[in-house]
C-alpha cells in the first residue's frame, strides 16, 4: 500500500506538471522555486498515505482489508490528499468518540 500512495502522488504531481504549464501566456514562470520541495516529498507523504490507509481500513473493517481495495485506495488516497484527510476524520469520529458535550453543546 505505501508504493502504491507513492505512485498516486507521483501520478498526480505529473498530472499537475502537465495540466499548468511553467510559463503563463505573458512568458512569466509560474514556477519562481516555491514548488519542487513540494515535488519532492509527494511521494513521501504518498508512502505515508498509503501506509496509514492500510492501517485505517484494517480498523475500520476489524479484519485484514482485501489487497486489491487497499491498494485501490492507497493509490487514490495518494493522488488526493483532501479526500484521505476527509477519511481519516470520519474514522477518527468513531475511534475517538466521547459522550461529553463538546464546548457551545446545549
Amino acid at each position: 500500500s505505501a508504493w502504491f500512495g507513492a505512485l498516486g502522488s507521483v501520478a498526480i504531481g505529473f498530472h499537475g506538471v502537465f495540466e499548468h504549464g511553467a510559463v503563463d501566456k505573458h512568458g512569466n514562470s509560474l514556477w519562481s522555486g516555491r514548488w519542487p520541495l513540494w515535488y519532492a516529498g509527494r511521494p513521501f507523504s504518498g508512502m505515508l498515505t498509503g501506509v496509514m490507509t492500510y492501517v485505517l481500513l484494517r480498523v475500520a473493517s476489524g479484519d485484514a482489508p482485501d489487497l486489491y481495495v487497499t491498494i485501490a485506495a492507497a493509490f487514490i488516497f495518494g493522488t488526493q490528499e483532501n479526500l484521505f484527510f476527509r477519511f481519516l476524520s470520519r474514522i477518527a469520529k468513531v475511534i475517538v468518540s466521547t459522550d461529553e458535550p463538546h464546548a457551545g453543546d446545549s
